[in-house]
């Protein structure tokens, strides 16, 4: 199980937002087993090869000797521990053979955070902190602000847990991302477009009698009374 523990709060560097359930929470069901895992809210950041992430790293190894001391720093040295850097070209091919799209992940570093926590710390719903450009707060009432292929950072804490190797069955060292806020520094392409559902109307015509046709210069009905 992760920590509980989830002291110091970090922020990532700016990227671009693939993937964000930040005002409402989602929850994963496992493909093999059907599972369904807790609520969450979610993002999914990924970073090209121009972002420096050593700072980051910086922050995972320090997380690793606060847990397990030289063991952790050891294990991250020998890369022998689990990182939450994800391969994105990875992740693209394995998309692709499931028929999806998977361009945004070409060439890229990404990372995943989660919580299921709002902003004021409770699991329930009202969203995590969201922050624009100028760090004024962007409320569920304005969330189309922040979508899908914005650019942005993400304010998180690294957890760390330990997960049997199942080949080995060896306790691996592991880190991961919790997320605590977001902030959309920038636009960016939308990864999902507005879809125009029009075609499936047709044009209603007005009939002379219509109240709309009325409104300027037409005839009222009187009223009673």
């Amino acid at each position: 199980m992760a920590d509980a523990k989830k002291d110091k709060r970090i922020t990532t560097p700016i990227g671009r937002l693939i993937n964000g359930s930040l005002f409402t929470r989602q929850s994963y069901t496992n493909p093999e087993t059907g599972a369904v895992g807790n609520a969450k809210y979610t993002v999914e950041i990924a970073f090209d090869s121009s972002v420096d992430l050593e700072g980051l790293k910086d922050d995972l190894y320090n997380a690793a000797v606060a847990k397990w001391g030289d063991a952790g720093a050891d294990a991250f040295d020998n890369d022998d521990i689990i990182l939450p850097f994800k391969d994105g070209d990875k992740m693209a091919a394995d998309r692709e053979k499931k028929k999806k799209q998977g361009d945004a992940y070409k060439g890229m570093t990404v990372i995943r955070a989660g919580t299921t926590f709002n902003k004021d710390g409770n699991a329930s719903d009202g969203g995590i902190a969201v922050y624009g450009p100028n760090t004024d707060a962007i409320e569920p009432v304005n969330q189309g602000e922040v979508y899908n292929g914005c650019m942005g950072c993400a304010g998180v804490t690294v957890g760390t847990y330990t997960v049997e190797d199942p080949k080995t069955k060896e306790k691996l060292k592991a880190l991961m991302f919790y997320l605590v806020a977001f902030q959309k520094t920038g636009e960016g392409e939308k990864l999902i477009t507005s879809q125009d559902h029009s075609t499936l109307f047709e044009p209603v015509a007005r009939s002379e009698g219509d109240s709309a046709s009325e409104g300027e210069g037409g005839r009222r009905r009187k009223r009673k009374g």
